[in-house]
């Protein structure tokens, strides 16, 4: 019996945004899930500043209680061929090593925010996860509300503050806030991992919450907390058929989920 050749998968890490270290996990988690009987893979690192590594293997942290981060010139620079639909990463000595699908599995701006997904959707490489509509909205939580809430679904009370509007008019955000009800979240509104994100439980904390949120981008969320709620999250997997697979139950160890 003739065994299947190896698919070989690039996976894609790091990236210019605040959960670049939550990335590098998540790339060491799937890395020890992948079958390597079936799959051969390559480990491509982006480090803060943006640029693409090709890496023999994944970062440490710089100690056991660190988490890990790609450094710059921590392996050979790698980019996406020039040519359309040629799937094959080319290193700086002109190297290329074609592969089947890209794993994206950067977090927050620059990479689940649709940007990657546009990017490999226009040199034509296929790749794993959501296209650039669906991955956008996930990002943004203040569109994705709206479009929730639109189309019929319950979704908790929430107020968007653009970052111009609270610099001339705190009062009237602080109005807005009462009208909300306290205690409340405050985050940015288009991040992930819980960086950024204040429990506010007294009007005087949000002036501290709301430049918090704002180092992370011009939009902020507020948003009603929901005392004593479950949170759920259910993974969809497919393309013109799709399922979900088994929920997973959120279990906080203090006043809200951070990862």
């Amino acid at each position: 019996m003739t065994r299947r050749p190896r698919r070989r998968i690039a996976l894609v890490f790091g990236g210019r945004s605040a959960e670049h270290e939550i990335s590098v996990v998540s790339a060491k988690s799937v890395l020890r899930a992948l079958d390597a009987e079936r799959y051969d893979v390559l480990t491509i690192g982006i480090d803060k500043e943006g640029r693409w590594h090709r890496l023999d293997a994944l970062p440490a942290g710089s100690t056991p209680q660190a988490l890990p981060a790609v450094e710059d010139a921590a392996g050979r620079s790698v980019g996406l061929s020039r040519d359309p639909g040629d799937a094959a990463p080319v290193e700086e000595e002109g190297g290329r090593e074609p592969i089947d699908v890209v794993f994206p599995l950067l977090h927050g701006p620059f990479g689940v925010d649709g940007t990657i997904q546009g990017m490999l959707d226009r040199a034509g490489v296929p790749y794993v996860g959501a296209g650039v509509l669906g991955s956008a909205v996930g990002m943004d939580k203040a569109v994705q509300k709206v479009l929730f809430r639109d189309a019929g679904l319950a979704v908790v009370p929430f107020e968007v503050v653009l970052e111009p509007v609270w610099d001339r008019d705190r009062d009237g955000v602080h109005a807005r806030a009462q009208r909300l009800g306290y205690p409340m979240f405050v985050k940015p509104a288009a991040l992930g991992s819980s960086v950024g994100i204040t429990k506010v439980k007294e009007p005087e904390q949000l002036d501290s919450a709301m430049p918090l949120a704002f180092e992370y981008g011009r939009k902020a969320l507020m948003e009603r907390a929901m005392e004593g709620a479950r949170e759920t999250e259910i993974a969809v997997l497919g393309d013109d058929d799709p399922g979900t697979c088994v929920a997973g139950g959120i279990v906080a160890s203090g006043q809200f989920y951070e990862c």
